[in-house]
């Protein structure tokens, strides 16, 4: 299961998700080590180092919020702007532990990471007084 969104909005998404000098007001460098994407209402969300951006999807629906490092933005951005074909959408597809975006016969590939647990309920507060 995956989504085909169109390489203009991935590649511009994933522009304003950099690392560099265009950091949000206040953000610690380093601070947001993974990236993670999901469907909303409006699309595909990319959450990134430099906040989120949404992604207008043209066909398919995203199974479920993925999480990865934020440190392959930059080379799945550079693997976009190389590519000089006629395609003009991208898909992007869950397969295993693996995020595979394609466009026309090229592919990359990044590992997904494992998801984040559920926060520790907190422990049952039972009465321990001893009734007389």
């Amino acid at each position: 299961m995956g989504v085909t969104v169109r390489h203009h909005d991935l590649t511009e998404a994933l522009e304003r998700s950099g690392w560099g000098e265009k950091r949000r007001a206040g953000a610690k460098k380093g601070a947001v080590k993974r990236a993670h994407i999901r469907q909303t209402v409006s699309g595909l969300e990319l959450s990134a180092p430099n906040g989120v951006h949404a992604i207008a999807i043209v066909v398919g629906k995203w199974p479920k919020e993925v999480f990865f490092d934020g440190a392959t933005l930059s080379s799945i951005l550079k693997w976009l702007q190389t590519y000089d074909g006629a395609e003009d959408t991208v898909e992007i597809k869950l397969i295993g532990a693996e995020i595979v975006f394609k466009i026309g016969t090229a592919r990359r590939r990044v590992d997904a990471l494992a998801e984040p647990m559920d926060p520790p309920s907190a422990p049952e507060v039972t009465n321990t007084r001893k009734s007389p």
